[in-house]
């Protein structure tokens, strides 16, 4: 009976010192400190990513096309949806007849639907130019206040397909040396010093090869 006792409390003793052991394992230990470390780390990760470009960012900024010379000039704003707006107006005050001895005018007040956004890099993003429609018939004519009006299709949108959207920071080495010519006259700082980089937003029509600058009119 004593030797039946002491062979029950030696193996007791043998399974308390095993599971001492067990609790004191060390690859358990990091295994479990790994586990919460991950989960530590994955909980402070923080999304510092810029957000994506969208019509919204267009808010309060209106783009023109011009060549710098001359009275002619298009304009248009773009809505958070794609949806746009803006005119066309040019003058030859020397062009006078019977009715209008002040001159012609040429002119229209357009809109239209421009496609989802696709991005093509960081700093360029593009959409299909839907529907442009116009206030008055491209090719018709008004007399007013002795000045004959025009009607005329929207230039820098005529025949667009699709249209690009070279964002601020894009080197002049990035865009389009058709694109580049239209927009260098607004490549200044407050200064008056050339700008390497655009420091707006330009539109370029591909298939026309015009574009558009952009300003804030809310600055203005």
């Amino acid at each position: 009976m004593k030797e039946l006792f002491c062979c029950l409390l030696s193996i007791m003793c043998i399974l308390i010192t095993d599971c001492g052991n067990a609790k004191a394992d060390p690859a358990i230990n990091v295994a479990i400190g790994a586990t919460s470390d991950s989960a530590n780390s994955e909980a402070d990760i923080v999304d510092d990513t810029e957000p994506e470009f969208s019509y919204d960012d267009l808010r309060q900024t209106e783009f023109w096309f011009g060549s710098g010379a001359g009275g002619w000039r298009t304009t248009m704003t773009i809505q958070k949806d794609g949806s746009f707006e803006g005119e066309y107006s040019d003058s030859d005050m020397g062009d006078v007849g019977e009715g209008y001895p002040h001159g012609t005018a040429y002119y229209c007040k357009f809109g239209g639907q421009l496609s989802e956004l696709t991005k093509v890099d960081d700093l360029t993003y593009k959409a299909e130019l839907i529907d442009i429609s116009y206030e008055n018939p491209v090719g018709g004519e008004d007399y007013i206040d002795d000045v004959r009006y025009i009607y005329s299709d929207a230039y820098g949108l005529d025949e667009a397909d699709t249209i690009y959207f070279y964002l601020p920071g894009t080197k002049r080495e990035k865009l389009p040396e058709e694109c580049l010519i239209w927009v260098e006259q607004a490549m200044y700082d407050n200064n008056g010093n050339s700008l390497d980089q655009l420091n707006f937003v330009c539109l370029y029509n591909e298939a026309e090869k015009e574009a558009f600058y952009s300003y804030s009119l809310a600055e203005n």
